[in-house]
């Protein structure tokens, strides 16, 4: 039963400072065979009902503290190669940063995942809300195909996504950062489609010594529908131990992005980015460093600004003690 924790301290620059040090993610799950090449999980988490925070926040006196479904699945391996799983389940998709996807959300419909050598290919059915009354749900389909392959002591790891949406722009987005552009009729829909096209790539040298990898990282975006405010990129570089899993192991990150207005539905992206918002610009540094098999430190900082008005800035700094079980 995998089993993580971990204690937050956060101290936000917006105009003011603020320190937050009282915020608490607890995730508990099991995995269990129930047939041959079937696998059942279920993983519960504290924090409400976004899908892109499992954060609690310790207020209120001592009163007791949401604990929600995170995931429930069934997960079919009917070939080495294959795997389909249906449910509430980890994001199949492989992305090399937040630019697109918070880490936290938990997709929900249907996913397949294939390997055929150095290529893959994942693809995915998610439901994204329902109308009662109204059979045009929601929804997106997506399909990555990519390749992983190493050469000596270089590794690559490349792909490219294709996002359809159906249905989204007739009622208003739940937990949107309401910067994607509206229609001005008043209904707080959205004026634009985000049938969307993302290549992301890494490309990493693996080393000996105090150094055991560097590696190179990026990934980019593009919405066809829009005139203007349709591309996002990010570009970001990490080195250190190849894994943080224990005493002494280190990783250092440090990359910039530019998310335009328009480029991405505003529902996805990383909510510690100036809320998960889009039409924003900026950086982000990461210090990671093991204290034990289970126990990991992280120091994260951010400094974000809006694109059409770099007054308004934010720079979070964010304090991480992780356990893991």
């Amino acid at each position: 039963m995998p089993i993580s924790s971990s204690s937050k301290t956060e101290s936000r620059h917006w105009k003011k400072l603020s320190i937050r040090p009282r915020r608490n993610r607890q995730r508990v799950g099991s995995k269990v065979e129930v047939a041959g090449g079937v696998e059942a999980g279920l993983r519960m988490a504290s924090g409400g009902s976004d899908p892109r925070s499992t954060n609690q926040t310790l207020d209120n006196f001592f009163d007791t503290k949401d604990f929600r479904l995170d995931q429930a699945y069934l997960k079919w391996k009917p070939l080495d190669s294959m795997s389909l799983v249906g449910g509430k389940f980890d994001n199949p998709l492989w992305t090399p940063s937040d630019l697109l996807w918070d880490s936290d959300i938990t997709p929900e419909g249907a996913a397949a995942k294939l390997a055929f050598g150095p290529f893959f290919a994942n693809m995915g059915f998610f439901v994204l809300d329902e109308h009662s009354g109204d059979s045009n749900d929601p929804f997106m389909v997506t399909f990555q195909p990519g390749a992983k392959f190493d050469v000596g002591m270089v590794d690559f790891k490349l792909a490219a996504t294709g996002y359809w949406f159906s249905d989204i722009t007739k009622s208003p987005l739940e937990f949107s950062a309401d910067t994607n552009t509206r229609k001005d009729d008043g209904s707080d829909t959205l004026l634009y489609e985000y049938n969307s096209v993302s290549v992301g790539a890494e490309v990493g040298v693996n080393l000996e010594g105090f150094v055991e990898r560097v590696a190179l990282f990026g990934e980019g975006i593009y919405n066809p529908d829009p005139d203007e405010d349709e591309y996002g990129w990010l570009g970001g570089l990490k080195f250190g131990s190849k894994k943080v899993d224990e005493f002494g192991k280190w990783e250092a990150k440090y990359s910039y992005r530019r998310l335009e207005k328009d480029a991405w539905l505003d529902t996805f992206p990383d909510s510690d980015f100036f809320g998960g918002a889009t039409g924003v610009q900026g950086h982000e540094g990461i210090i990671s460093f093991g204290l034990t098999r289970h126990f990991t430190l992280d120091i994260d900082y951010y400094h974000v600004e809006e694109i059409e008005d770099s007054d308004q800035d934010q720079q979070l700094l964010q304090l991480d003690f992780v356990a893991k079980f």
